[in-house]
């Protein structure tokens, strides 16, 4: 049995006031996009979800989590998603990170 994963899109929203820098995938060695992209907290193109501060907490907007610029696909690696903050530490609960994709799983036919 083999796995990959073609992953389409990632999204990060802070619960408070979280001091982001940038965010990036980690694929083996490699980070896509080089030099990651940038997630402040007013200007966070990963947001997804309640867009709190953008709208009042007593308005319902949501968006859906951002699709990548382009699918990655992770086979016979290790991929992970890497959050860097400002120089402020962050706590780990104040963070909330979503991906998708798809996971396909390819078997050898006999024969």
């Amino acid at each position: 049995e083999r796995n990959c994963l073609i992953w389409k899109g990632l999204g990060v929203r802070v619960d408070g006031l979280a001091h982001l820098y940038k965010t990036y995938l980690k694929i083996g060695e490699y980070d896509h996009p080089k030099g990651g992209i940038f997630t402040e907290r007013d200007q966070n193109p990963l947001h997804y979800g309640h867009i709190f501060p953008a709208a009042p907490a007593t308005e319902y907007y949501f968006l859906p989590i951002p699709k990548l610029a382009m699918p990655h696909y992770i086979y016979n690696e290790i991929g992970e998603a890497v959050i860097l903050d400002d120089g402020t530490a962050i706590a780990a609960d104040e963070v909330v990170l979503a991906m998708n994709g798809t996971l396909v799983t390819v078997e050898e036919w006999g024969g």
